[in-house]
């Protein structure tokens, strides 16, 4: 092939690349108009779907009273932690008072003082602890509050029974179940208490 042929070709060739070049342009500018189209459906079929709004809100009511195992079982062993208790803060109270340099009789006085505070704390702190749920709690002054109502309630059963089979030499039926609620009342007032006081948490 002669250079003047060369020549003359080169025109054509110049127009073809060209034309390749026009036309590539235009193929990328229309994919990118359609994945720009795309990306705008995308976006508002997006915007158009339902919204969930899921709010957690806080329980509100009465939450009730605890099952009937939960409550016996604050009874059980509410009962188990009244003389625990007692035993433990009498003498842990006379020993202090001991180390103070209280008299005997003083000591002695003051360890009762502990045994009745010794017995409510244990009581009320048993029951409140089995009735202590995830989501639910009672109020523990009430708790104890009710365990001192109950201690109250077995001095005054405690004394009952003194004034009427005290010069009784066997002690019947009605005798022995005032003693046995002398230790459950505690217990029970507790348990009553912790019932009343439930919130949500």
């Amino acid at each position: 092939m002669t250079q003047s042929t060369t020549r003359a070709h080169r025109p054509a060739v110049r127009t073809l690349v060209t034309a390749c070049l026009v036309a590539a342009t235009g193929i990328l500018s229309t994919a990118g108009n359609a994945a720009a189209q795309h990306l705008a459906d995308a976006a508002l079929g997006a915007r158009s779907l339902p919204v969930m709004d899921v709010q957690l809100t806080q329980p509100s009511g009465d939450p009730g009273a605890p099952s009937a195992g939960v409550i016996g079982g604050q009874v059980a062993l509410g009962t188990l932690a009244t003389p625990v208790g007692y035993v433990g803060g009498g003498l842990a109270t006379r020993w202090v008072a001991s180390r103070l340099g209280a008299s005997e009789e003083a000591a002695r006085r003051v360890a009762y003082v502990g045994a009745y505070s010794g017995a409510a704390l244990a009581t009320a702190a048993t029951v409140e602890y089995l009735g202590r749920t995830g989501r639910v709690s009672g109020s523990f002054p009430v708790t104890l509050g009710g365990a001192v109502a109950g201690e109250l309630a077995s001095w005054g059963v405690v004394e009952l029974g003194r004034a009427l089979f005290s010069d009784s030499a066997e002690c019947n039926l009605f005798c022995n179940a005032l003693g046995v609620s002398a230790f459950v009342l505690p217990s029970i007032g507790a348990t009553v208490g912790h019932a009343m006081s439930r919130e949500w948490r």
